[in-house]
């Protein structure tokens, strides 16, 4: 807890009533991945996993970068100036986990500040058929500091249980209170987030297809480096794409995703692209022959699913001596027209 004097105003701690949920064994699940938020993002200090809804006199601030002037943070707060804000303004920012997936953990650093006791300053999980998670609850009109003081605290990273949840929402609104209903705008009030990372399990394998509209896809024979068109798509993105035969890759494509930090954290819940792609196929790292082949997709998370399979036909090693021979045997001839004979060898 954080103390301290500005002023005439007084900082005292303020009180939180949190739930944390302890850890839960779960079924095995296919595939988990990380996406962090604000300083937590080290490449970008990028915010877009969040969305933001504010109404008059309340407002959203996204200053992530330490370097910089004012409040930084990803911050929810109202508006200071004269005058008032109505019973219910709001300043709300929240994280949805992508259809089809869940959150598992919720790491947080950040601060709280409360001038006038009327607003709520909350920071919570929820989902479908989930009691929501309380990660911060400072309760409008409870525990109130005297008049003319402010409350105050700042929290070091932690990590929450938030397994199930499906959006995490952070927001500051006014309640009334006192007999009054409204909240005053003169102080600020705010929840201010430095660190955010989220945990996200997913297990919705993804959906390849290869283009029938290059001479490796159709069955011609062929040889050296091929072009293979496909298509991949997934809730939380395609990260690459493999071409395999047998028990060979021939070539892969690696998309580009949006990464929070090189180790492979990402900036939001669908980090890579879906769609159209091209994979330079490198056929002499594949069998011979005629086999099957297959776009293999990983998504986000790790998960892969396989194309349906087409026929392809490689061929990369010359051919063995044919022994040819001539009709009606090899005497002489006194005219230039003779007949060749031979056997190709198979291929298969």
């Amino acid at each position: 807890m954080l103390k301290r004097r500005a002023g005439r105003s007084i900082v005292a701690p303020i009180v939180l009533g949190v739930v944390l949920v302890g850890t839960v064994s779960g079924p095995a699940v296919a595939g988990q991945f990380t996406v962090a938020s604000c300083q937590a993002d080290r490449l970008n200090f990028s915010t877009t996993a969040f969305s933001d809804f504010a109404t008059r006199g309340m407002r959203i601030r996204r200053a992530c970068n330490p370097e910089g002037p004012g409040l930084r943070g990803l911050v929810t707060a109202n508006s200071s100036g004269r005058g008032t804000v109505p019973r219910g303004a709001v300043a709300l920012v929240a994280t949805s986990a992508p259809a089809g997936t869940r959150f598992t953990t919720f790491r947080w650093a950040g601060s709280l500040r409360r001038r006038d006791c009327r607003y709520a300053l909350q920071l919570y999980a929820e989902g479908p058929g989930l009691k929501p998670i309380a990660l911060k609850n400072v309760r409008a009109n409870q525990r109130c500091p005297r008049r003319a003081r402010a409350q105050a605290a700042g929290y070091r990273s932690r990590t929450f249980n938030v397994d199930g949840a499906t959006r995490i929402v952070q927001r500051v609104i006014c309640q009334g209170g006192g007999g009054r209903r409204s909240c005053s705008a003169r102080g600020a009030n705010y929840i201010r987030t430095y660190q955010a990372e989220f945990g996200i399990v997913d297990d919705q394998p993804p959906i390849a297809t290869i283009a029938g509209d290059t001479p490796l896809a159709t069955g011609v024979w062929v040889g050296g480096s091929q072009p293979l068109n496909y298509a991949a798509d997934d809730n939380v993105g395609i990260q690459q794409a493999t071409v395999i035969g047998g028990d060979k890759s021939g070539g892969g494509d690696h998309r580009p995703c949006a990464l929070a930090r090189p180790e492979g954290v990402f900036t939001s819940g669908v980090p890579c692209p879906n769609g159209a792609g091209q994979i330079t196929v490198d056929t002499r790292r594949l069998n011979e022959g005629t086999q099957a082949l297959v776009v293999r997709a990983q998504d986000t998370a790790g998960n892969t699913g396989d194309s349906a399979p087409v026929t392809a036909r490689i061929d990369n090693v010359p051919p063995s001596r044919v022994d040819a021979s001539l009709e009606s045997g090899d005497q002489w001839r006194n005219s230039n027209d003779f007949a060749l004979a031979w056997t190709n060898p198979t291929e298969v």
